[in-house]
């Protein structure tokens, strides 16, 4: 399975599901039979986002066994990427390669950061809606 970008998930997830819904809308006349299709629908996309977050997290995990290199890749491209942007002016980079340097320094910030907080909030997030459902 093709690891996804967890933005490019979100944005594939609710495509699929307002495409579902005007598919539901349109062929599907009785109401009740419309409200448990889109429940379906909801809880296949919850599936397959617990799935991706599944993904993402071997990937992690795969990448901390191992020699002390693999371990630390992430960590060691982020400080070379930090420490290449902050001293770009004295080895001579012109504008252009300082603004790739930081944008690959934004990706790697972004990926090494945000990942990390996703992987601890999504769980956090879906056992929260879970529980509204639950309620409601």
């Amino acid at each position: 399975m093709p690891l996804l970008k967890p933005k490019a998930a979100i944005e594939a997830g609710t495509e699929f599901l307002e495409q579902a819904n005007n598919i539901i809308e349109g062929t599907v006349t009785n109401q009740k039979q419309r409200g448990t299709l889109k429940n379906q629908f909801s809880q296949l996309w919850m599936v397959l986002q617990q799935q991706i977050n599944e993904q993402i997290t071997r990937r992690l995990e795969s990448d901390n066994q191992g020699s002390i290199l693999t371990r630390n890749i992430r960590p060691l491209v982020l400080l070379i990427l930090v420490l290449g942007y902050m001293f770009s002016d004295f080895i001579g980079l012109s504008e252009a390669k300082t603004a790739v340097m930081a944008e690959w320094g934004n990706a790697a910030i972004l990926f090494y950061f945000g990942a990390r907080t996703l992987e601890k909030a999504i769980p956090m997030i879906t056992d929260f809606t879970k529980s509204l459902r639950r309620k409601g």
